[in-house]
């Protein structure tokens, strides 16, 4: 799949390793063991790029890290780049009271 960083530069990304998939708005895909690549399908008026750059921008620590925003060829917004999260198997039931 090719994509366009904010500076117009095509690249190429690899979208074989598919995380999961949205039913009407995302996939997600594994790029690297780091990295994470999220494509809309459709970017509808719940998507808001501004609010997705000030997320990006405040680098808040209880959401996750947006590193690049991409486009189509067009320029249309189509998706980012973001860090890659483990999955954790964790069961409530015997986590302390402090992690909830």
């Amino acid at each position: 799949m090719y994509l366009y960083d904010c500076n117009g530069k095509r690249i190429k990304y690899d979208t074989t390793d598919k995380l999961g998939e949205g039913l009407i708005y995302s996939d997600v895909y594994k790029i690297s063991d780091e990295i994470c690549l999220k494509v809309f399908k459709t970017i509808s008026d719940d998507i808001n790029f501004d609010v997705l750059s000030l997320i990006k921008d405040l680098e808040l620590s209880h959401f996750y890290i947006i590193y690049d925003f991409l486009f189509n060829k067009t320029g249309k917004f189509k998706g980012y780049t973001m860090k890659y999260y483990p999955g954790k198997t964790i069961d409530i039931l015997t986590m302390p009271t402090s992690y909830t």
